[in-house]
């Protein structure tokens, strides 16, 4: 039996009275969401900070 990297899925219910983003993050190469204002900003700050940088895929 191959090893799953996930073994369920993530609980996605949005937290009440905060809004959903879908956005894609080029330094992970795949799609986020994200649930309110603040962590959109602080998605927006990790991926326009340039000394930050993907995560290596081990």
């Amino acid at each position: 039996m191959a090893n799953l990297r996930f073994a369920h899925a993530v609980d996605d219910v949005r937290p009440y009275w905060t809004h959903r983003y879908d956005v894609y993050g080029p330094k992970v190469h795949r799609r986020l969401t994200v649930f309110g204002h603040r962590a959109l900003n602080a998605w927006l700050q990790f991926e326009f900070d340039p000394d930050v940088v993907a995560h290596a895929r081990v």
